[in-house]
């Protein structure tokens, strides 16, 4: 009772209009009383075994890909502010409503060793994910992780999610070279984020002509080594 008739069905509508682009049927579902609107999806399917990656399988000298930059969380948090230019919410629902497909490729490719997605604890925190049960760290290449410029304007007045704070909190003692204004990204809690995959090295160019020919957006951010001190070191 909080929405029109109208306004759910465009919210269903919209939910039938990104799976069709993922190639699935919109099936079933039950509704719920709740203080405010909320909705989502379940996913089930069959899959190869074998297709299955996981996202604490890093090995020794993976180069480490991301497929979107980081900024989601940060340009959220301005539209709750009613902060965010007309443009900038544009960017904003492009990058969330943007299905990881590609994802699909991946899993058939016997050299793309782990991956994951970046949500709720920001890159940095699903890179430790990934790092956690192995004797392995990464060295991240700042320069070369993929920030929306817009959400660096937000940054700068310091407008960020709570979460931010509690991801740097709990990660920190984990990474080295996070500095100044650094955390705001690497923290920065994502909706619907990138993947972020490690490739054995030796594939490198066979990954980049994939992810060329499915003209999907990627950077390639680090590598993996042995484990010194730090389980993240960003430099």
């Amino acid at each position: 009772d909080k929405i029109s008739t109208e306004v759910a069905q465009q919210v269903i509508k919209g939910a039938q209009y990104i799976c069709s682009q993922a190639g699935i049927p919109l099936a079933g579902g039950h509704s719920i009383d709740t203080p405010e609107p909320i909705f989502g999806l379940a996913v089930t399917g069959i899959i190869k075994t074998n297709y299955v990656k996981k996202n604490s399988t890093v090995k020794l000298h993976d180069v480490l890909y991301l497929t979107k930059p980081l900024g989601i969380g940060i340009l959220s948090t301005a539209l709750k502010r009613g902060l965010l230019a007309d443009e900038h919410y544009a960017q904003l629902i492009k990058y969330t409503t943007e299905l990881n497909t590609i994802g699909q490729t991946l899993g058939t490719l016997n050299y793309v060793n782990a991956i994951t997605d970046v949500t709720g604890f920001g890159f940095a925190g699903h890179l430790l994910e990934m790092l956690d049960d192995t004797h392995l760290s990464a060295s991240i290449n700042k320069a070369q992780v993929p920030i929306m410029e817009c959400a660096k304007e937000y940054a700068s007045k310091f407008v960020f999610p709570d979460n931010t704070t509690r991801n740097y909190n709990a990660q920190s003692p984990l990474i080295s070279g996070m500095i100044d204004l650094d955390f705001i990204y690497f923290c920065d809690p994502q909706t619907s984020g990138g993947l972020l995959f490690s490739v054995d090295a030796t594939f490198e160019k066979e990954m980049d002509e994939v992810l060329n020919k499915e003209n999907q957006y990627f950077v390639k951010i680090g590598s993996v080594f042995e484990r010194e001190n730090q389980m993240i070191v960003f430099k």
